[in-house]
């Protein structure tokens, strides 16, 4: 969890208010965390648990005219996900792949192997393969196919089981 450290002079200031004066302590705290200051973050500066700053806060009845210092602003993580490019599927291939579909639903497990709907299938595999192979999603393969996502997963499982047992 990123939270963010109060200003010295500010914890300086929490720390002699609320030896001396804890009505106003309570509503400096108050407007701490009113202004987007954790609860956290007040916790640390003062060696506490964010649960009692909570309390502290709550109890606040008033306000203050003390400065609030301004949070940070949030700086973007450099480890954030690279955008990959999206892989262009031509239409023929997109076309190919919704005709193989429709062929490959017709297999059952006693299709023979050299039934023109099993070619279909294992053609239909070796491409998804392919395109897989290119990082194409689960997605956007089985928006092409008209399928659900777990189809295109079963036919590639299919075809590495295949690929296996033919080596």
């Amino acid at each position: 969890m990123n939270t963010h450290t109060l200003p010295q002079e500010t914890v300086n200031e929490l720390v002699a208010l609320r030896q001396e004066n804890t009505e106003e302590f309570h509503n400096f705290v108050k407007a701490l965390v009113d202004n987007k200051w954790s609860l956290r973050s007040v916790a640390a500066a003062l060696g506490v648990s964010h649960s009692i700053v909570k309390v502290w806060k709550d109890s606040a009845e008033g306000t203050t005219n003390r400065e609030v210092p301004e949070v940070p602003k949030k700086l973007k993580a450099s480890s954030s996900r690279p955008i990959k490019p999206e892989v262009e599927i031509p239409t023929s291939d997109q076309e190919r792949i919704l005709e193989l579909t429709q062929q490959a639903s017709m297999v059952r497990g006693r299709t023979p192997q050299d039934s023109p709907y099993r070619i279909a299938a294992r053609e239909l595999e070796d491409i998804l393969f392919h395109y897989k192979e290119m990082d194409v999603s689960y997605k956007r393969l089985s928006e092409i196919a008209q399928v659900s996502r777990r189809a295109i997963a079963q036919r590639l499982e299919s075809r590495a089981r295949r690929v296996s047992t033919d080596a």
